[in-house]
């Protein structure tokens, strides 16, 4: 597009992944007018592209202000100009609309951690970072297992969060869940994480309820060469990874892998918060990664990612209702892609996509099952005006379930299931007016196990000041959550009291629940995005939060009262209303990078204390962070939280307010030669005190707490 002023035209572009976006502007007739570059993003229609790299919070790169004052926003009223300004600012995103768009403009709270982020904390595990991601409750269970969701309801088994790899569903396709260790997650290979605060149902269907977590791997043109990382801590855990990969001018290749084990917290470990009744687990754990992908480019409009990886993992029996059978657990995963993506025109793309997931799982004190998944996902954008696009797209799931081979401890009954689902989804972006613009999300889904039901979003923005660099933001979102299989087989007997005969009576019983439907949230949103000074950005979101027929656990009156008995199950017809708000403070300039941020998460039910199967979140959350590029080959780093009380409900007792300090030090240049790290996890020693986690309420076991680390890369 080019705008014209005067008589002659400034064209600003820019490179990402492969893909150039250009825009122009215009300025009287000059002879030697300057070229100036600027970060746009290419309109690609693909949800796991690979946006700009700069942080949410600014950028380090030159002529941003010189870009503001060759483009006259007030006398040309164009989108396209605004929009580099903010992207410049504020770095791109793809998860909140399935396409890529500016954080400031998009519909919903987008929280972003690049590589650099990742990198420098010194974290080794996903749920790790995202302790330091406002709004984000995570309680680390034990060793192996987290409690983590977007805004609290997190549960070991809680599927109220989705995620996402590249845009394609990774949770559990029985329970529902997040299980992080089962998954082939590289995070060298990780270019960033983005967090959707909120409903994201309207592009992302079921189960996208509080929030959608998306983790968005690298091209492999950027990770060429050879690369390998060994990393120990002082209690013997040791993990090793590598990658080799290559590029040409129209195929690029990587493979990654990675080994992992921990030493059980009952060997190493000490409790130093011990609770009455609490045990320590056999918490070790195993796992052997592996995973490739590739990239054809067969033309400059075309390409065809393509990938398969492989998880296997061995660790200690967890309890679960009560039961632990104290025999391994063993869980294998292989997941494969094939996508296809193309640029129809100037103004129109799409993809398509195939994704499956094969799944053994044995968990002894749980259940045991295998699992098959396959997707087929298609999307199509097109531009229909200068200031107006539109996407649309579907999506079918197919499950099989087998879970034929289940012991009397097991809580899902032997089957043989398959089930479907498919879904419709459209967006709608029209910038109305000079600084107005309209979001708009639909989606329908139908799934065989419930029914149809719809998620949607509609979201007003404003652009204020006189460079446009302020949004404000308005919104009304829902979204609905359905339950997996793992909820409506749920079934259990626990703890044998007396026999007679043939029958055995137990003190738990738990029986399967009848007809269970799906959950609904309606959401009301506010925000501001604005970029205070250079270099300084604020964002503040705030929400008022609606849930309707929540599935809790009731309890069931004795069939023999004589007996003793306790009987419960799953029902629905429970609602809360939430209320809350996250702000974020980003400084960035230079070498050095600051941020603030405060997050207040109230959520109340209408009844004094049900069991709804998660925690609710911690009211209060605080974090704070600090990289210093002191030289080119020293950079320091800190990441802090404040985590208030986590509110406990029924028999699970609440979890104590934490501080969680982490400090690293690293020698070398990023992706350059050798580099070593050294830190230390948790310096206050604040959260290893003992997790009872909804699922078993009467057992803990005992986290590290400090931890001292040492890793060494090398790039060549």
């Amino acid at each position: 597009m080019t705008l014209l002023r005067g008589s002659a035209a400034i064209a600003v572009g820019a490179t990402i992944g492969g893909v150039t976006a250009q825009a122009s502007a215009a300025q009287p007739l000059d002879d030697d007018a300057p070229q100036v570059e600027a970060p746009l993003e290419s309109a690609s229609s693909d949800p796991s592209a690979r946006p700009a790299s700069e942080p949410a919070g600014g950028m380090e790169g030159e002529g941003l202000d010189d870009l503001e004052g060759l483009i006259d926003l007030e006398a040309l009223g164009d989108a396209t100009a605004t929009e580099s300004l903010l992207f410049a600012d504020f770095g791109s995103v793809v998860t909140a609309a399935r396409s890529a768009q500016s954080a400031a403009l998009a519909s919903t709270p987008v929280s972003v951690l690049t590589f650099e982020d990742l990198y420098y904390s010194g974290v080794d595990t996903l749920p790790d970072a995202l302790r330091f991601v406002p709004g984000v409750d995570a309680l680390q269970i034990d060793r192996n297992r987290w409690a983590l969701g977007v805004r609290g309801l997190h549960q070991l088994f809680s599927d109220r969060t989705l995620l996402l790899m590249n845009g394609r569903n990774a949770n559990d396709a029985v329970t529902g869940a997040i299980d992080f260790q089962t998954l082939p997650i590289f995070l060298f290979d990780v270019e960033r994480v983005e967090v959707v605060r909120g409903p994201g149902g309207g592009a992302w269907g079921a189960n996208a309820f509080n929030g959608v977590i998306n983790v968005i791997e690298k091209s492999p043109r950027d990770t060429t060469g050879v690369f390998t990382r060994h990393r120990v801590n002082e209690f013997g855990d040791y993990r090793g990874s590598f990658r080799v990969g290559d590029a040409g001018e129209r195929f690029a290749w990587r493979l990654s892998g990675e080994l992992e084990e921990n030493e059980s917290s009952g060997s190493v470990f000490v409790a130093t918060s011990p609770v009455p009744g609490a045990t320590s687990a056999d918490d070790f754990s195993r796992s052997r990664r592996f995973g490739f992908t590739g990239l054809w480019e067969p033309s400059d409009v075309a390409k065809l990612d393509f990938g398969v990886s492989y998880n296997h993992l061995e660790r200690g029996d967890a309890p679960y209702i009560g039961l632990q059978v104290g025999s391994d657990e063993r869980i294998d995963l292989g997941q494969a892609h094939v996508k296809f993506t193309r640029e129809l025109s100037a103004d129109a793309s799409f993809y398509v996509q195939w994704y499956g997931a094969f799944r053994d799982v044995n968990r002894p004190s749980n259940f045991r099952y295998t699992s098959y998944e396959n997707t087929l996902d298609a999307q199509i954008d097109v531009d229909v005006g200068p200031a107006h696009d539109v996407s649309f797209g579907a999506t079918v799931r197919l499950f099989n379930i087998v879970s034929t081979l289940a012991r009397p401890t097991d809580t899902i009954p032997s089957a043989t299931e398959a089930e479907q689902s498919v879904g419709f989804f459209g967006r709608d972006v029209w910038k109305f007016a000079d600084r107005w613009s309209l979001e708009s999300q639909a989606r329908v889904d139908w799934y065989s196990e419930t029914e149809w039901d719809y998620s949607g979003r509609v979201a007003l923005l404003r652009e204020f000041g006189e460079s446009r660099r302020h949004v404000g933001r308005l919104a009304v979102a829902r979204a609905f959550r359905t339950p997996r299989n793992s909820l409506r087989g749920l079934e259990a007997e626990r703890f044998p009291i007396a026999t007679v005969g043939q029958t055995t009576f137990y003190g738990l019983n738990i029986p399967r629940p009848g007809e269970l439907d799906n959950e609904t949230l309606w959401s009301l949103e506010a925000g501001y995005t604005g970029r205070l000074a250079e270099g300084l950005t604020l964002e503040i979101n705030g929400y008022l939060q609606r849930y309707e027929e929540l599935t809790r656990i009731v309890s069931l009156p004795e069939p023999a009262p004589t007996l003793g008995r306790a009987f419960a199950t799953l029902a629905q017809g429970e609602d809360a209303d939430a209320v809350g708000a996250e702000a974020q403070l980003r400084y960035s300039i230079d070498d050095l990078e600051l941020t603030a941020w405060y997050a207040y998460n109230d959520f109340d039910y209408e009844v004094s204390s049900p069991n709804a199967r998660a925690y609710r979140p911690a009211t209060h959350k605080v974090g704070a962070g600090a990289r210093w590029r002191v030289f080119d080959w020293f950079t320091a780093n800190a990441n802090y939280r404040y985590t208030d009380t986590t509110p406990g409900d029924g028999n699970v007792p609440s979890v104590r307010p934490s501080h969680r300090l982490d400090l690293t030090a690293t020698l070398g240049r990023l992706g350059e030669g050798a580099e070593l790290q050294v830190g230390v996890l948790d310096a206050l020693d604040s959260t290893d005190h003992r997790i009872f986690d909804e699922s078993a309420p009467e057992v803990g076991s005992a986290i590290p707490g400090r931890t001292f680390f040492a890793q060494v890369q090398l790039s060549f």
